[in-house]
């Protein structure tokens, strides 16, 4: 085990990529990159990192932002309450920390949206802190190189795996330690097809003496997806549409969406939209069904189905906000709502 950080480090230095959040120690760039990695591409995250630092150089200017601003620049990453939790913390730190990050793991741990792994590696990346950081790509890493064939699921898996990962960070760099497993999970021991022929911990690793690398680390099914069927009816009037802003704690709060109508089945037809929108279709100049949509989430799939209806006169809609085509690319709002207005 002694020889493995030394030779993960060697490897990264000759492979590592350049990625802008690496030339840095400023704890708001690592967090903000750390944050918008979560469950995201380099590639994708690479945009949304320049895109934030653009609007929000600092940490104050991100601080005074209003939800709906950093939302919309969020939209199309995904896990929006990501993007609600970065202005939390934002707030926070600026309010109660007199906008300095906490330098430990474990108090960063106590901020909106920052978990083990997450305070660990601003800890580690931005202050020098000795402690690892374990995230997806590591606990690949580790689960091969020990044969660890339990559920990764489990707790008990886990844990094992914080363990090992503590064991195996030398002393002083930690930096180099954990960005190094980190992009090695990433380029050389990679989820599918991992590059063992040229694996320059191949004689270290027990799942392929086993020959076991392509199965672990092992995942049990998770369960099966929730359908969920959303029935907009989309108003416009002169060119103006009306929205409302998702307050409830579910999906998508914060995003703006039409008037919906969710319901045990898809509304296929006008008929079942006059049914859920009574009095108000009846008032259309004239309405159209667009294209049906479907949205794959974590745990949720959403059925969209959209009764297009055009008015002479503004409904009255309580809540709603009329909002010109032009107003509609500012707002925050789900990609499948993005995709329908492009019809």
């Amino acid at each position: 085990m002694k020889e493995i950080p030394e030779i993960i480090v060697k490897w990264f230095l000759s492979n590592a990529r350049d990625l802008p959040w690496r030339q840095t120690r400023d704890p708001y760039r690592i967090w903000l990159s750390e944050i918008i990695l979560q469950q995201t591409r380099v590639q994708q995250g690479t945009a949304y990192y320049h895109r934030f630092l653009e609007h929000f150089p600092q940490l104050h200017n991100l601080a005074a932002a209003s939800e709906e601003e950093v939302l919309g620049l969020w939209q199309g990453l995904g896990y929006y309450s990501r993007g609600r939790n970065i202005l939390k913390t934002a707030r926070l730190i600026s309010e109660s920390f007199e906008g300095k990050f906490p330098q430990s793991s474990t108090e960063l741990q106590k901020l909106p949206g920052i978990g083990p792994y997450t305070g660990a590696a601003i800890a580690s990346f931005a202050f020098g802190e000795r402690v690892a950081a374990i995230d997806g790509n590591v606990i690949r890493v580790i689960c091969r190189l020990f044969a660890l064939e339990e559920d990764v699921r489990l707790p008990s898996l886990q844990k094992r795996v914080v363990e090992i990962g503590a064991e195996l960070l030398p002393e002083g760099d930690s930096w180099s330690f954990n960005q190094a497993m980190m992009e090695f999970g990433a380029m050389q021991c990679t989820p599918t097809n991992p590059a063992c022929l040229s694996c320059p911990l191949a004689q270290q690793c027990e799942s392929r003496k086993k020959g076991i690398q392509g199965k672990l680390p092992f995942k049990s099914k998770a369960a099966p997806r929730r359908t969920r069927f959303f029935n907009y009816l989309l108003a416009e009037c002169d060119g103006y549409m009306a929205l409302r802003c998702r307050e409830e704690k579910d999906i998508w709060q914060g995003l703006f969406e039409p008037l919906l109508c969710e319901s045990s089945h898809r509304f296929t037809g006008p008929p079942e939209f006059a049914a859920g929108f009574p009095h108000l279709q009846e008032k259309a100049l004239s309405s159209r069904m667009l294209p049906p949509e479907k949205c794959l989430l974590s745990h949720q799939e959403i059925v969209v189905s959209v009764l297009h209806c055009c008015f002479s006169q503004r409904p009255e809609l309580p809540g709603f906000r009329w909002v010109s085509m032009a107003g509609l690319k500012e707002l925050p709002k789900p990609v499948i709502f993005s995709k329908i207005l492009t019809r």
